[in-house]
């Protein structure tokens, strides 16, 4: 199975030279704070498009990939769809970008769907959602042999449940795997049913 890409050409560069150029950039860019603690076992990345969210996001998986958290890693991510319904694991192959494949880790995500209940194979959650897509171009920047284990999560008090279920598997089987998880933190205005300090003007 082979996931093609859904955003490039409009959250980020679709022309191959072009998206490695912009991703390169915003790398080169993102500048890590002096105090980075020693051991790091992940970090939170906005999505949105580069021009908005991508300095983030590339400053969290450098600070990763700096700790070698990138060869192998299990990202969390939005569920904007709600196809399938329930946490989904694209559990084999691998997804298409412009920078060419990026392979799933489909031992680790054997384990965890293996190690968790709540988790289920569907990459067909996984189609036309862009939280994750958005970051794989950075990794493959940042360590060209990761191997990856995308997860989207519906909002709810399952997700922290899962994280800490997955967190205890890799603990234990995966000790060196790094985890990322993907947030916007907050859709505000009317427009989402969601003011709690106003509607501004």
């Amino acid at each position: 199975m082979k996931r093609q890409p859904f955003r490039a050409g409009s959250f980020y560069e679709a022309e191959p030279a072009s998206c490695r150029r912009s991703a390169e950039e915003l790398v080169a860019r993102a500048a890590l704070p002096a105090d980075l603690p020693e051991v790091i076992f992940g970090g939170l990345v906005p999505h949105a498009g580069w021009v908005f969210s991508g300095r983030i996001a590339a400053a969290t998986l450098k600070a990763l990939a700096g700790r070698g958290r990138l060869d192998r890693l299990v990202l969390f991510g939005a569920d904007h769809f709600g196809v399938g319904g329930g946490a989904a694991v694209f559990d084999q192959g691998s997804w298409q970008t412009p920078l060419g494949e990026a392979a799933i880790d489909e031992e680790m995500a054997g384990a965890l769907l293996k190690g968790c209940a709540s988790l289920r194979a569907d990459t067909r959650a996984h189609a036309r959602e862009h939280s994750l897509e958005v970051q794989i171009p950075l990794v493959q920047v940042l360590c060209e042999q990761a191997r990856m284990v995308p997860i989207t999560v519906p909002p709810g008090a399952q997700a922290a449940q899962i994280g800490k279920a997955v967190g205890e598997i890799l603990l234990r089987e995966f000790p060196t795997a790094g985890v990322v998880g993907s947030t916007d933190l907050t859709h505000y205005g009317p427009q989402y049913g969601f003011t709690p300090g106003g509607a501004g003007q």
